[in-house]
């Protein structure tokens, strides 16, 4: 399975979660949370078909739609739904000092980001993002974290 990473550049979740951390030892519980928050973002993306920054994402081409109408899967919309595994098939996960979303579904990643693909790779799919964070994502994680320090220390 193709793995996507993502680093966390917020500096301030960064620093929540190193005190947090220090706290605690182990974020599993916060992290939980925040891998909520990721497969939220991923589902509205699949939703209004774009990315987590809301660019919407390259329309099909037209010989698509034609074999999508043809195969009985609807025309140019949903993009990246036919059956429902890729859309349908997201799962959130978090460890100790991790969160993360993730699919089982093998081609999820030339959907996210883009390439060639089919027979003798003849295909050219265009990126289609749809795990990432938006601004207010961050937002949500840090009021996240804070209150399980809240909580922690009892509001102190």
């Amino acid at each position: 399975m193709a793995a996507i990473t993502m680093k966390i550049e917020d500096k301030e979740v960064r620093r929540l979660l190193k005190g947090l951390l220090a706290f605690t030892g182990d974020l599993t519980p916060v992290m939980k949370n925040i891998s909520i928050i990721m497969l939220n973002r991923t589902e509205e993306c699949f939703r209004n078909e774009e990315t987590p920054e809301g660019i919407p994402w390259q329309p099909l081409a037209p010989a698509t739609i034609t074999q999508r109408l043809r195969l009985g899967y609807g025309g140019e919309h949903p993009i990246l739904w036919r059956e429902g595994w890729l859309g349908g098939h997201f799962a959130p996960d978090a460890g100790r000092t991790w969160a993360k979303v993730g699919t089982a579904v093998p081609y999820a990643a030339i959907h996210h980001l883009g390439g060639k693909a089919g027979r003798g790779r003849k295909v050219t799919i265009p990126e289609r993002p749809f795990l990432g964070l938006a601004s207010e994502d961050w937002e949500e994680i840090k009021a996240t974290i804070n209150r399980e320090i809240r909580r922690l220390t009892g509001g102190i």
